[in-house]
């Protein structure tokens, strides 16, 4: 598997990278978490900008991007919009997707852009062309809320974001049962030998937690961690998650150093 490196940080490398979103409503909400975040020992932050209150006014996205960047300081910022159909916040037209993501692309001021994996494959081929142009990594993403697909159909997913050129791949699940979740984490399994781009495999909700903390074991290259509001069932907060990878990887170095 091909590693992405993005500034410093080497996804698809070690433990899972921590990315933690930045959910405010107002410029104001967006500074303070993103100070916050900024001075955490987190890997990524991720702008969900379906939170913002006032998205779908461009120019005032853009303002917004400026007044917040600066406290993120050096680590790679991820920008999202999720639409409603996969668990978002604002339900927006197909169009202003496309222009929404293009825009953000052009400003060159983040480092990696969110897309969804069931839009128009031409619409995404631009989007993906114009970020790679510009320097700005694509994690291509599929969420389901109310359900957990089989794995050939996870599995083919991850492969079709692939295909189309995503830099990162990210499948996340809604588990009704532990069963569920053991799908998800079989499909990270497969993945972790047979994929060629670094991969995210989350199961939400509390039947999912343990997806979050185990990408160690299954090649999940990313977990996402809360710093006040969550942006997805089941997110467990920043210092919780940074101190069970680090008991995690303490443990591991332990058994190898044993053998």
């Amino acid at each position: 598997m091909e590693t992405v490196k993005v500034k410093r940080v080497e996804i698809g490398d070690g433990h899972p990278k921590i990315c933690v979103p930045l959910v405010g409503k107002t410029i104001a909400d967006l500074k303070r978490e993103a100070k916050q975040a900024g001075e955490l020992a987190t890997d990524l932050i991720e702008w969900r900008a379906d939170c913002f209150a006032k998205v779908e006014d461009l120019e005032t996205v853009k303002w917004a991007l400026r007044e917040f960047k600066p406290f993120v300081k050096d680590k790679p910022l991820l920008f999202t919009f999720r639409t409603k159909a996969e668990g978002g916040e604002a339900e927006i037209k197909e169009s202003f997707y496309y222009e929404l993501n293009r825009t953000l692309i052009r400003t060159k001021e983040i480092d990696l852009i969110d897309l969804e994996l069931f839009h128009d494959e031409d619409e995404l081929g631009e989007l993906i062309e114009e970020a790679h142009q510009a320097g700005i990594k694509v994690l291509m993403s599929s969420h389901d809320f109310k359900s957990t697909p089989a794995k050939t159909e996870l599995i083919s997913r991850i492969k079709e974001m692939e295909r189309l050129g995503a830099d990162i791949t990210k499948v996340a699940v809604m588990p009704q049962t532990g069963t569920d979740t053991l799908v998800l984490l079989d499909t990270a399994a497969v993945m972790n030998m047979e994929a060629v781009k670094p991969f995210v495999a989350i199961a939400m909700g509390e039947l999912g937690i343990l997806s979050r903390l185990s990408g160690r074991f299954f090649g999940s290259a990313i977990t996402y961690a809360a710093l006040e509001k969550t942006s997805a069932p089941g997110q467990i907060s920043v210092e919780a998650t940074k101190r069970i990878l680090n008991a995690v990887q303490a443990k591991q170095i332990e058994s190898f150093t044993e053998l």
